[in-house]
């Protein structure tokens, strides 16, 4: 598994500290962190619990932000979240993000790297567009930022939901 799945840090969020608006997902897909989502039909969970049907989406409310961890060998191998994903089938948690949630991501969570622009739109695939405008922007880029991954440091920008 390659180190190139995107790094999503939620910690200046609402869901971190209200339950009722964290989520069990499943993707027919893999899915990076940081990926914004929808729910689908509701199921339940082999333990008794219930779980959504998820799937990649342009609305700005719903993203993965699964802790880096995993189901196999590469998982208990590598402590970089780069190398982690949402896998097919297995649970995914979905956070529900409200006005004023700040999120911290880094650039494999964006169409294309953020240059100059300080707003940005989810798009269909659910990754963020970097724009100039603030017209039907979901997200203010506030600035870019950095995160420490086993000897490098990763660029990551901070965005902050405006509805």
């Amino acid at each position: 598994m390659a180190n190139n799945h995107a790094i999503f840090n939620g910690t200046h969020c609402a869901f971190w500290d209200v339950d009722s608006m964290n989520y069990v997902g499943i993707a027919q897909s893999d899915m990076d962190n940081g990926t914004f989502v929808k729910l689908g039909a509701i199921g339940l969970a082999s333990d008794g619990g219930y779980e959504f049907a998820v799937s990649a989406d342009a609305s700005p409310d719903l993203i993965c932000g699964t802790p880096a961890q995993g189901y196999g060998i590469d998982a208990q191998i590598y402590d970089d979240p780069r190398y982690f994903t949402n896998v097919a089938g297995k649970p995914i948690s979905v956070k529900r993000l409200v006005k004023g949630d700040c999120i911290e991501l880094s650039a494999e969570a964006f169409t294309a790297e953020p240059t100059t622009e300080t707003y940005a739109t989810v798009q269909a695939s659910g990754k963020l567009t970097a724009v100039a405008q603030a017209s039907g922007a979901h997200f203010q880029i506030l600035g870019k930022h950095s995160i420490d991954c086993g000897a490098e440091i990763v660029p990551t920008w901070v965005l902050m939901k405006l509805a």
